[in-house]
């Protein structure tokens, strides 16, 4: 079983399409729009900067926000 994150996020928008992946606030996003927003993005990226582009380049670089990227990651596992 992968327990990578598009593997997670794919299954979880598969299993639970509209239940809230992200919340702040009044705003949510379901698992479906953040799985098919997120495809678009990697598809622009992919695009753009194939795949030598470092992620390092692309990640937060406020540590907190790695920290519940993961949290988020960790939280979804069966």
């Amino acid at each position: 079983m992968h327990y990578l994150l598009p593997h997670l996020l794919t299954r979880a928008a598969a299993q639970s399409p509209d239940q809230s992946a992200i919340v702040a606030g009044s705003d949510s996003v379901s698992y479906r729009d953040l799985d098919q927003s997120s495809d678009r993005v990697a598809a622009v990226l992919k695009k753009e900067f194939g795949a030598d582009l470092d992620d390092a380049d692309i990640l937060p670089e406020n540590f907190h926000n790695v920290r519940t990227i993961a949290a988020m990651v960790k939280r979804a596992k069966p």
